[in-house]
């Protein structure tokens, strides 16, 4: 199996754990992308509102965006995928309200400062914890699929969501990496 193929006898949840897990199977990577894929989508969601304001829109244009992302989500998993398609848009709403300042500086740039550091928080966790580009890299697609990747793996966590399904795509994606890692002369998974 190559580093592009997912495993044929995967169903539609398993192959997408695997097409993005397979990037993010560091317990320290994770933990940051569960902290920082939140921390990204509302900044992102925020700077945009702030920033047409100038333009009159009575909208933010970014629920555009998670009105197209929602049948993705609910594709991939119905329960995740609601969850997930209500969460942002809910936050989104609440945080638009709100007035945030740090450093001294506009709330654009304080959104702006924070969106960056999330960003390169997960960098950092591919580069030094990873050992692998992110996932986006392949393809950048699937930064719009990190939002519900996160909430699959905290419900996995805290509920055993799809536990056996996860476990058994986990195995996949520990050959896929194991394979990835001999390739680059990396040391073995522990």
């Amino acid at each position: 199996m190559s580093q592009e193929e997912t495993p044929k006898n995967l169903n539609k949840f398993q192959s997408f754990f695997y097409n993005y897990g397979r990037y993010h199977y560091n317990l320290l990577n994770i933990v940051i992308h569960i902290i920082c894929v939140p921390i990204i989508t509302i900044t992102l969601d925020k700077m945009v509102d702030l920033s047409t304001k100038g333009f009159g829109l009575s909208f933010n244009p970014f629920l555009i965006l998670y009105a197209i992302l929602t049948p993705i989500y609910i594709y991939v998993d119905f329960i995740s995928g609601v969850i997930t398609s209500l969460q942002y848009p809910i936050l989104g709403y609440f945080l638009g309200k709100t007035q945030f300042s740090i450093l001294g500086l506009s709330e654009l740039q304080s959104i702006s400062l924070l969106h960056i550091i999330a960003w390169i928080m997960q960098f950092i966790g591919h580069g030094v914890f990873e050992k692998r580009k992110p996932a986006l890299l392949d393809n950048i697609f699937l930064v719009f699929n990190a939002p519900v990747f996160v909430n699959i793996e905290l419900m996995n966590f805290i509920f055993k969501y799809r536990e056996e399904e996860l476990n058994e795509t986990r195995k996949y994606i520990r050959e896929d990496i194991s394979k990835y890692r001999k390739a680059k002369g990396l040391q073995k998974l522990e």
